[in-house]
């Protein structure tokens, strides 16, 4: 066994159970790792000598989230790579597994979000905080920030992440890398649209969270008589001028595309506008969308 732990000068280092030290108030608190059951400790004016080398390490870090890599499998299965998660429900503990799991989702409906959470009561019943595929649900409940909790939640379940069911029952193909989720092929939520010179609600392809951000590729086409002609998008519900997202050159038939990255509201819509009217048009494609903190 061994403990990491803050010295007397704050730094986080190997230390033995011999040589941690005691601390006799709140001002002298420590965190401590125990590297063989992957938990933390933080105490108040416990000694140092209550901990044995079995390693008696339960507390958890409050939000604490080691992410794993989620891959699309097949149409109704994804894995899930090795992670870890702090878990707050009925008790606080670090639930964990060590290697790739695949997880299967059963009688999806058409065009809908399915959010993926670690199952509390299943934990309870497994007796261990190793988890397996069981310890795990699909639910069409969209989660909440708990902001106590530091994560986001559905009653006692931890929502790690979401897939989208496709119009032919299958889970939208997708790749995931750190915080980011993109589809293996661009969705279109504006199709060669005149939107001219007033804002217009462009609903994205996106799970139903708060303020979640997405990467956007905004796309024109058509004629500007002279000149330039500037394309704006803001947040939906924003009074703000707006972010300046593409130019339109003046030669006919102008075709331009911009990728970037947006925040959309809690309904998934973004505002987008033109400078000015014109006969060009605008297409909206959703590449993908990042997960949140705490998530």
């Amino acid at each position: 066994m061994r403990f990491y732990g803050l010295d007397a000068q704050g730094i986080f280092q190997i230390q033995s159970v011999s040589t941690l030290p005691a601390w006799t108030s709140d001002d002298e608190r420590r965190w401590v790792y125990a590297e063989d059951t992957k938990m933390c400790h933080y105490g108040t004016d416990i000694g140092w000598a209550t901990f044995s080398s079995s390693g008696e390490v339960v507390t958890s870090l409050a939000g604490y989230v080691h992410r794993p890599v989620f891959e699309y499998k097949d149409i109704d299965e994804i894995y899930v790579g090795a992670g870890v998660y702090n878990l707050q429900g009925t008790i606080d503990q670090t639930v964990y597994w060590d290697s790739q799991l695949t997880i299967q989702l059963s009688g999806a409906s058409t065009y809908t979000w399915y959010y993926l959470y670690i199952n509390e009561n299943a934990v309870i019943i497994s007796g261990t905080n190793v988890l397996t595929a069981s310890e795990f649900l699909f639910s069409t409940t969209e989660p909440s920030k708990v902001e106590s909790k530091h994560g986001w939640y559905n009653g006692n379940n931890r929502c790690i992440f979401a897939v989208l069911i496709d119009g032919s029952n299958r889970i939208e193909e997708f790749f995931h890398n750190g915080n980011y989720v993109e589809y293996n092929q661009q969705i279109t939520d504006l199709d060669a649209v005149d939107i001219d010179d007033a804002w217009a609600d462009v609903t994205l392809t996106i799970p139903n969270l708060d303020d979640i951000m997405a990467l956007v590729t905004f796309e024109s086409e058509g004629t500007v008589s002279s000149g330039t002609i500037d394309i704006f998008y803001r947040k939906n519900g924003s009074t703000a001028v707006g972010n300046l997202v593409l130019i339109i050159g003046s030669a006919g038939g102008n075709f331009q595309t911009n990728s970037r990255s947006v925040v959309a509201d809690s309904s998934q819509i973004i505002e987008v506008k033109m400078g000015q009217a014109s006969n060009a048009t605008m297409s909206l494609h959703t590449d993908g969308w990042f997960l949140p903190v705490g998530m």
